[in-house]
């Protein structure tokens, strides 16, 4: 049985036998689907109508003991709830942040890209700006704490396939699903620039492009995939980057452990990328 709680505080189960219906109508919730028929692992979907007026009382506790902070901010909150944070989880984070963050300013601590990289022991990278990208800030900027926890959730919670689906998103700057060779020329330039490979290899990566690419020309994202599988080291520092975030920030079996949770929800619920 699965449970879903949505941040309006609806209820939410999926109910894959007749025992479980039985269950979860003794605990008051009611169906909303009705049967799904054979095609369907799951039987039935209910939703608890107390739910839908009120916030679960552990939730609420968060909150109110968060609040009490002042960088618990409006976006600290959607984020918790969008990745399913605990209040002592992001609690530790925080404290994790706010051990690295050598800025003072009147709206908060901060901390710079540079810092940042060097308690990461990472040289900076262009995945490092599209990451910035994604929170809506600047490699030039200070970093605050509300766009740190974003950016360690939303990187650490990437497996390989999604990991590498967000590479070539910020290279496909125009949204053609696809990526020609001077595209991924530049890409190949930037994210080797400080690592130490064999002369050939470059060469190596534009073989696997040529044979993966439609006339030699565009790669789409299977094929883009198939390259970074055929030449690991040239997704290395990407994933690097991402193991070391991941260590200092509640580290790797905490991030392991929530990733398994959401990829076993997606798979019940018939969720499936599309490429």
């Amino acid at each position: 049985m699965i449970q879903v709680h949505f941040s309006c505080f609806i209820s939410l189960q999926m109910a894959f036998t007749r025992e479980q219906e039985k269950s979860l109508l003794k605990k008051e919730f009611r169906s909303i689907s009705g049967p799904l028929g054979t095609g369907f692992a799951v039987k039935s979907i209910w939703v608890h109508e107390k739910a839908q007026t009120k916030p679960p009382e552990a939730l609420n506790h968060a909150i109110q003991y968060l609040e009490q902070f002042c960088w618990f901010t409006r976006r600290t909150q959607i984020t918790m709830e969008k990745h399913a944070l605990q209040l002592k989880d992001t609690v530790t984070l925080y404290q994790t942040f706010s051990k690295n963050a050598r800025i003072r300013r009147k709206d908060g601590p901060c901390i710079s890209s540079k810092q940042l990289f060097r308690c990461l022991g990472e040289p900076e990278s262009v995945c490092w700006q599209w990451l910035l990208n994604t929170v809506g800030a600047k490699l030039e900027s200070s970093i605050f704490w509300d766009e740190y926890l974003e950016i360690v959730c939303f990187f650490c919670m990437f497996d390989k396939n999604g990991l590498y689906r967000w590479v070539f998103s910020s290279l496909d700057h125009l949204n053609r699903k696809a990526l020609g060779v001077s595209g991924f020329q530049d890409f190949v330039s930037a994210i080797l620039i400080h690592e130490g490979v064999p002369p050939n290899f470059s060469q190596k990566c534009f073989d696997q492009f040529r044979r993966y690419a439609h006339e030699g020309a565009l790669i789409d994202f299977p094929g883009f995939a198939a390259v970074l599988d055929a030449c690991p080291r040239l997704a290395l520092p990407i994933q690097r980057l991402q193991s070391s975030i991941g260590k200092q920030n509640l580290g790797h079996k905490f991030w392991f452990n929530k990733k398994k949770l959401f990829i076993q929800i997606r798979e019940e619920l018939g969720i499936r990328y599309v490429d």
